[in-house]
């Protein structure tokens, strides 16, 4: 249990350098001022967009991952084992926990390397406590939920917010950059769903052929190769145009005019005429 949570904690940690190194680097880091960036709006609704496919079961991320602790495991490290299951369970949970800890990463952007630190080991301290109560008294286990089908209904039902973060996301950049990126951006999502079908129908849940495992093992490259070249559109196609981009949201009823000195002049002295007007 000790060994798993020093692996949680170091990989927070490890987040920790890289956000600070950043920073340091003179990156802009924030998620507000990114937010106006067409180009960040896009790749962050591709994002959800691959994170809800894979909540959907489309394809599975961290699968080798999860593959190479479990080897680990049974190679009889069990220090060494605990705490690289502690490092893939951040790996493999970040994209789950990233709308919960949206708070705590926008403070850290513009805290202190001190308090930046502190939140993410109380980061890493949160995500390692149940495991570490969990070790420590294993009787509290009977008192946990079963697995069963539930847990797939779960997971699956978690895709849907993803989905619908992504339409927002495509939204906001209509607003930026037109419809033409948001039909863009569409494509790109659609070329992206192609890519994770391919890649999780075809090469992470392809099943052995007895007969010619040669010939199995092309399928499975001639489809990563289809995954690879479907990703590749997608992220071209959806990846807004700078030179095409105005940097102006259209026009609303409610929005205000440019500002000319003349007109400005005129209006005032009709507004001057006009209190005067009612003054007398």
């Amino acid at each position: 249990a000790l060994a798993f949570s020093a692996g949680v904690l170091t990989s927070f940690w490890l987040l920790a350098v890289l956000l600070l190194g950043l920073r340091a680097a003179g990156h802009a880091v924030g998620w507000g001022f990114q937010l106006q960036s067409p180009a960040f709006v896009a790749a962050m609704a591709l994002l959800f967009v691959a994170i809800g496919l894979n909540f959907s079961g489309v394809w599975e991320f961290g699968l080798g991952m999860t593959r190479l602790g479990q080897y680990e495991q049974r190679k009889g490290s069990t220090t060494s084992g605990s705490f690289g299951a502690g490092v893939l369970a951040v790996l493999v949970a970040t994209p789950c926990t990233a709308p919960f800890m949206g708070s705590a990463l926008g403070y850290t952007l513009s805290a202190s390397v001190v308090e930046t630190l502190v939140v993410f080991t109380a980061l890493g301290l949160g995500m390692a406590l149940p495991y570490l109560l969990l070790g420590s008294f294993p009787a509290w286990l009977r008192h946990l939920p079963r697995p069963g089908r539930w847990m797939e209904s779960f997971r699956q039902a978690l895709a849907f917010p993803m989905y619908a973060t992504a339409a927002w996301l495509g939204w906001v950049l209509g607003r930026q950059a037109g419809i033409d990126a948001t039909f863009a951006l569409a494509i790109g999502a659609v070329l992206l769903g192609l890519a994770a079908w391919l890649y999780g129908r075809f090469v992470q849940q392809a099943q052995p052929v007895r007969v010619d495992p040669v010939r199995a093992r092309h399928r499975r490259g001639f489809a990563a190769s289809l995954a690879v070249l479907s990703l590749a559109a997608g992220l071209l196609v959806a990846w807004p145009d700078q030179k095409s981009i105005s940097g102006q949201p259209a026009r609303s009823a409610s929005a205000g005019e440019g500002f000319d000195p003349r007109s400005a002049g005129l209006a005032g002295v009709a507004a001057d005429a006009g209190a005067a007007g009612r003054v007398g």
